[in-house]
């Protein structure tokens, strides 16, 4: 600690006052010398500088407003070049421009738009020839000093070659930009190179001068000067150029620039600036002594402790904590010296105390890291190997250890014990494990002869400490985690916590597994359940299926006598007539008659042959419009005796389908006729193709719709079943639609029938596309 204070005789402020007193009369003098002799100059080249640049702000606004004006001619003579009238092209029409004319080369008018003025075609065409690469040209119009004018022209090709020219006041500008302000001591006007002076007139003999400032702005673009005549005031004088005003010369066809030019009276601005200039040179003068006086006295009195100051706090930047500064002002310096030096006393200190704290903070978050980890590896683990060994694995990170156990209990002095390789062993007895979990909790034992009933065979293990963790939960505690250790070496109070932290853990994973297991043990008798089930289905299933094979046998076999016994019973009754007429000879009609019963017996035979053996056939990529188109004349006949109305609507570019074209006529004869059949006379039967994207792959659809009697409900399950028929006695057999199942079925398709009594009937024959059978194939 530094030593106290010792008292100072006379304070920096003293000091200071004193200094400043002494010193600050010298300077404030030869400043106002200084600045006084300056003053006139300096003025002078202000106003100069500031007169040039509003000269060429001015000539900047003139420029930019033309600018403007050529844009708007430019992109008239491009409109006027694609070939619309003068009138089009003009629109909308700049409001600066107040008349148009279009030149041909021999310099007459081919249109024109406004008051026209007689100097407006007054074009000069040499100017062409002497610069063809220029596309724009602005020439003053011949106008008088108080009427200017401006043309501006373009060069034209294309249908009409010529010219374009733009007539253009320049009072607008003149007025706009040569107006004076109240209190404005300059004024503003433009002249030209012919002597016009354009705005409010120059005072006395000042024209001549004007006008040789224009001259000299073939070399200086800008600038500023003093003009002056004798029994005349001083003029101060600002000019600069404007670019986008030049006037057509006859001699040499050259152009000058334009000028902008500011006049102001120095006599009647100086007195208001040497007024100024005086105010500002005293405030100027005192501020400078000031300041002076300051610097002065800072620099005496500051700059010498201030330095020594300045290097201890740089060794405390780079780390020195032992910088002191010793400093014997007697003054506020000195105290702060002292206040620094306490200062540094106390950071080291906190330095001290914030590297402790942050080496604490960094293990603890080290641990904590690892906690982490090591729970997300116990909960992950769903069997009690992977448990065990994982936890032992992961503990071996925060705490060491020479044996290590999982016990659970199972309930009435049953347990399971598991070591750190994960198999299941017995080494602890059930006396020792018992023990275990009486007097479990989060804690060091150390082991003594008192302890009979832990210390013999825990000695005997080689474990001389041992800290078990209770594995706790609602019901009690479910197991022990147990560490031992060879020596007597103490588990500290962070371990036991970090250890207790990984046992909340430890418990959770647990639960889970006994949990898992649970599920899995009912999920297994689950399955089993459902297989038994499933068998018991599958048998019902095999059953209620022979049975069905059993019925339709009976229906079909029913259905054959029935079809076979009425031919059968006419040729028994031909046969017992020739017999009653043996002797005479056979009667042609009666044989006709028997052969014809044959030949129906014979249909039967090959229809139920067709149902139960449909033949494959030769399949081959068949288009289904082409088949049904090649169908229908050999139908339309008969449609027409029966005034049938038949409705074909295919969609083009179906794609093809991989089926027998023997197959594919039977389907659709036996469909038409079957529509044919229940729709009658005047009936309408509509046919259809199309490609259904719909689901989970495209199909080809055959739809027969017929608006006939329809079916009945209670007919629909029953009307793909062979000979089953609605028809009278003299109808057909009842195979069709059985058979045109089977050859649907044969081909990979489905059929569907909707059916409304008294509405109509819709069959759709779903067939897949052959690309489909070919990537199968491939």
């Amino acid at each position: 600690m530094q030593a106290q204070v010792r008292r100072f005789s006379l304070s920096i402020q003293a000091k200071l006052l004193i200094l400043l007193l002494g010193i600050s009369f010298i300077p404030a003098a030869l400043g106002i010398v200084t600045l006084y002799r300056g003053t006139t100059g300096a003025v002078r080249e202000s106003l100069g500088l500031f007169f040039q640049e509003r000269a060429e702000g001015t000539a900047r606004g003139i420029s930019d407003n033309l600018e403007e004006v050529i844009l708007s001619v430019r992109a008239a003579a491009e409109r006027l070049q694609q070939g619309v009238s003068l009138d089009e092209a003009t629109e909308p029409q700049d409001r600066a421009i107040v008349a148009w004319a279009q030149i041909n080369r021999m310099g007459e008018v081919v249109a024109a738009r406004g008051s026209v003025p007689p100097q407006l075609t007054d074009l000069p065409l040499a100017l062409h020839a002497e610069h063809p690469r220029s596309p724009i040209y602005l020439d003053e119009a011949g106008s008088g000093p108080h009427a200017p004018a401006l043309r501006v022209f373009v060069s034209l090709e294309g249908r009409i070659p010529g010219f374009l020219v733009a007539y253009v006041p320049l009072q607008p500008f003149t007025d706009l930009y040569t107006r004076s302000s109240p209190g404005d001591q300059a004024q503003v006007c433009i002249l030209t190179n012919r002597g016009t002076i354009l705005g409010p007139p120059a005072p006395g003999n000042l024209f001549v001068k004007l006008r040789n400032l224009v001259h000299e702005q073939r070399l200086r673009l800008s600038g500023w000067q003093f003009i002056s005549e004798e029994n005349l005031p001083e003029y101060l004088v600002g000019y600069a150029a404007v670019r986008a005003l030049r006037q057509q010369q006859n001699a040499g066809a050259t152009t000058v620039d334009w000028a902008v030019v500011v006049v102001s009276d120095l006599q009647a601005i100086m007195p208001l600036f040497h007024a100024l200039l005086w105010r500002n040179a005293l405030f100027a003068v005192g501020l400078a002594a000031g300041i002076v006086a300051i610097s002065f006295g800072v620099a005496k009195g500051f700059v010498r402790p201030l330095k020594s100051l300045h290097a201890q706090v740089e060794r405390l930047a780079q780390g020195d904590f032992q910088a002191r500064v010793t400093i014997s002002t007697r003054d506020e310096l000195e105290e702060l010296a002292h206040a620094f030096n306490k200062m540094v006393a106390e950071i080291q200190r906190s330095r001290t105390e914030l590297e402790l704290q942050m080496r604490r903070a960094e293990s603890r978050a080290q641990q904590v890291t690892l906690v982490n980890e090591v729970s997300r590896a116990i909960l992950a683990s769903f069997d009690w190997p992977r448990l065990v060994t994982t936890t032992h694995l992961s503990l071996r990170r925060l705490v060491e250890y020479d044996r290590y156990f999982l016990i659970l209990a199972l309930g009435e002095q049953r347990f399971r014990v598991w070591d750190e390789s994960g198999s299941e062993t017995a080494a602890l007895g059930a006396d020792l494990l018992q023990g275990l979990f009486q007097r479990v909790r989060s804690e060091t034992v150390y082991l003594s002869s008192c302890e009979t009933t832990l210390a013999p065979v825990l000695t005997n293990m080689g474990i001389a400490t041992y800290c078990a963790i209770g594995l706790s939960t609602e019901q009690g505690v479910q197991g022990v985690l147990f560490l031992g250790r060879g020596q007597r070496e103490v588990f500290t109070q962070s371990q036991r916590e970090l250890l207790a932290q990984i046992g909340a853990f430890l418990t959770l994973a647990v639960q889970h597994i006994q949990l898992y297991e649970k599920l899995a043990e009912f999920a297994a008798g689950l399955e089993k359940k459902v297989e038994e089930r499933a068998e018991q289905l599958r048998r019902v299933y095999e059953q209620l299926r022979q049975s069905e094979r059993y019925a339709a046998t009976g229906r079909l076999a029913a259905g054959v006598a029935h079809e076979i016994n009425n031919p059968l019973g006419i040729i028994k009754n031909f046969v017992q007539l020739l017999r009653l007429n043996s002797n005479a000879p056979p009667d042609p009609v009666t044989l006709e008659a028997m052969d014809e019963e044959l030949e129906r017996i014979a249909r039967i035979v090959r229809g139920l042959l067709d149902f139960a053996r449909p033949t494959a056939g030769s399949k081959q990529p068949l288009d289904l419009n082409a088949e049904i188109r090649k169908l229908l004349p050999l139908l339309e006949i008969g449609f027409k005796k029966k005034a049938i109305t038949l409705d074909v609507r295919l969609v083009e570019q179906l794609p093809q389908v991989l089926l027998d074209r023997d197959h594919a006529r039977q389907i659709l004869l036996n469909l038409i006729r079957n529509a044919e059949d229940a729709v009658g006379r005047g009936g309408r039967i509509v046919i259809r193709t199309y490609l259904d994207r719909t689901g989970n792959s495209p199909k080809v659809v055959l739809e027969v719709e017929d608006n006939g009697t329809g079916i009945s409900p209670e007919h629909l399950s029953q009307i793909f079943d062979p000979f089953f028929t609605t028809r009278s006695a003299e109808g057909g057999l009842g195979l069709g639609l059985s058979i045109v199942y089977g050859l649907v079925s044969n081909a990979g398709g489905t059929i569907d029938v909707a059916s409304t009594p008294g509405v109509g009937t819709c069959f759709k024959v779903c067939l897949p596309p052959y690309e489909e059978f070919a990537e199968e194939v491939g």
